[in-house]
């Protein structure tokens, strides 16, 4: 995970702003393992804050640069729509979860 990130992250422990919060991690990298390691380490400290996530909040993105056009977009239909599904999770899980207060 970047510093910069983890950095960022380990502010916010003291403050517990993300308690409890839905979040989604996603990783995206040019290797086959799709960033695999720093996906681990954010996990680790998202779940340190008291985040609300569950098996559908994270993603890897794999050859990530092969599935960009020369300009850096997104052109691959697959990832589009796996990363729309994330975020309609996302959504779906603030949306109940604004419900139930």
């Amino acid at each position: 995970m970047p510093g910069v990130l983890k950095n960022a992250l380990d502010w916010l422990v003291s403050s517990g702003e993300l308690n409890d919060k839905p979040v989604i991690a996603i990783s995206a990298s040019p290797l086959p393992t799709g960033g695999n390691r720093a996906m681990e380490s954010l996990l680790l400290t998202l779940k340190a804050l008291g985040t609300q996530m569950d098996g559908n909040s994270s993603l890897m993105i794999p050859a990530v640069s092969l599935k960009l056009n020369k300009d850096g977009q997104l052109t691959d239909e697959p990832t589009w729509i796996v990363l729309q599904q994330i975020f309609n999770h996302l959504l779906e899980t603030i949306h109940t979860k604004t419900n139930n207060i």
